[in-house]
């Protein structure tokens, strides 16, 4: 049956007509996996039939890059307030989540560091982040007319969602098949 079932899933599509990809299948097994051995533990089966089925070879690898033109481009088409967010994952390398939970009691400017605790982060791991000075300007000004603990914000509100104002700023750039995520790889190659 769960073979049946991963069959099934290789011949659907998504909300835009696309088959789902392996990793999306491997979380799902994954689940499926884990639900059998909380059965096991709670006594109410006997073994887990997951546990001989092998994951699917996820090749899942993205690797778009911005150019500097590029990059400058795609920040002058973002909205005010989607700016420094932008900006700070192109330098930093820090996750979308990691960002938009940001508070000021974490930023220090003076030392040109950004201080992240392990419930912050994907890993559980704590880390200081260095701060290049381009961010390090645009949070002194956000710092100036500070609202609240959060450090990005929009109306006053913590901004907790900017997937419509970045996918329009890609559009409006000329920018394709890019996505938030990929600012940590355009990081990474810019510190080597």
């Amino acid at each position: 049956m769960i073979e049946e079932y991963i069959a099934q899933r290789k011949r659907s599509t998504n909300k835009h007509g696309r088959p789902p990809k392996p990793a999306t299948i491997n979380r799902e097994l994954a689940f499926l996996k884990r639900v059998f051995s909380w059965g096991i533990e709670n006594r109410m089966i006997s073994s887990n039939p997951v546990k001989h089925i092998k994951l699917l070879k996820e090749n899942n690898v993205r690797d778009r890059v911005l150019t500097p033109e590029e990059f400058e481009k795609l920040l002058a088409a973002c909205p005010a307030h989607l700016q420094p967010i932008v900006l700070t994952a192109y330098y930093t390398g820090m996750r979308l989540g990691e960002i938009l939970s940001l508070t000021w009691d974490r930023v220090d400017l003076e030392k040109g560091f950004v201080t992240l605790t392990p419930e912050l982060t994907k890993t559980n791991e704590g880390r200081r982040v260095p701060l290049h000075q381009r961010v390090i300007d645009v949070l002194t000004k956000l710092k100036e007319k500070k609202v609240g603990d959060h450090v990005y914000t929009y109306r006053g509100e913590p901004i907790t969602t900017i997937r419509k104002g970045f996918n329009n700023a890609c559009a409006d750039a000329g920018i394709e098949d890019f996505r938030f995520h990929d600012l940590r790889h355009c990081a990474v190659t810019n510190w080597i």
